[in-house]
């Protein structure tokens, strides 16, 4: 098993897992899907390397109320 932090082992990994669970689908339809899968899995890696803030606050002191806030 690779590094955790090692986003390119990693990734090959994932890839080659989906060229095999592919290469023993026959039906154009399942391969499609798991195609897709394969687009969602890798926009999932992406976020997980590289996380983009869900929320932005701004906050300004002194305010006693951030500060409650901020604790």
């Amino acid at each position: 098993m690779p590094q955790r932090n090692n986003r390119e082992q990693i990734s090959k990994v994932v890839s080659k897992l989906f060229d095999v669970a592919s290469s023993q689908l026959k039906d154009d339809g399942d391969k499609a899907v798991l195609e897709s899968l394969r687009k969602y899995i890798a926009f999932v890696e992406e976020d997980l390397y590289d996380p983009k803030p869900r929320y932005l606050d701004t906050m300004f002191f002194p305010n006693e109320q951030n500060v409650e806030r901020l604790v």
